[in-house]
């Protein structure tokens, strides 16, 4: 259903055409609706199964508003075929992975407008390869728990989509 809503997006965006549009927001409302409906199906039933119904429903309630405790740290990383335990070797591999972008798309740049400096143009870089694959950063050694509080303070999107980010405007 949602994969449904990602085409009919994806086909009315650059699309001028009424119908289609008015179909696309149709189809998200009713989408929307369907899946309140199973979440509340899915509570009521996950409550009604419960020994302890006020624990449950406090643990449902955590879990809808983002207030849920997540573990804070990643065990195994799979990183080129190969599992990997250590955090300090997670850390040197993402080190390893994002220490050299911006020294890689420099490199690049210069590179394709015949090395002169003042022909340099990132974005023009950017837009005319953009499946380019870019080289490493280096970062200092952070925590999981680091990680992970950045990555919750990052705003939500304006994007549609269930799959992604949930858009700021639900």
């Amino acid at each position: 259903m949602c994969y449904n809503k990602r085409t009919l997006y994806l086909s009315c965006r650059n699309s001028n055409n009424e119908k289609l549009i008015n179909r696309y927001k149709t189809y998200s409302k009713i989408l929307l609706n369907v899946i309140k409906a199973a979440k509340k199906m899915y509570n009521v039933e996950v409550i009604s199964k419960s020994k302890n119904k006020i624990n449950t429903t406090w643990q449902i309630i955590k879990n809808e508003t983002g207030k849920c405790k997540h573990p804070s740290t990643i065990e195994t990383l799979m990183i080129n075929n190969t599992m990997m335990n250590n955090s300090q070797e997670i850390a040197h591999k993402f080190n390893d992975y994002f220490y050299t972008v911006a020294d890689t798309i420099t490199n690049n740049i210069k590179t394709n407008n015949d090395g002169k400096k003042n022909d340099i143009s990132y974005s023009s870089y950017l837009i005319n390869n953009p499946n380019a694959t870019f080289p490493n950063i280096n970062w200092k050694h952070a925590s999981t728990r680091e990680i992970s509080i950045i990555i919750k303070s990052l705003k939500t999107t304006n994007s549609c989509g269930y799959t992604t980010k949930f858009p700021s405007k639900l």
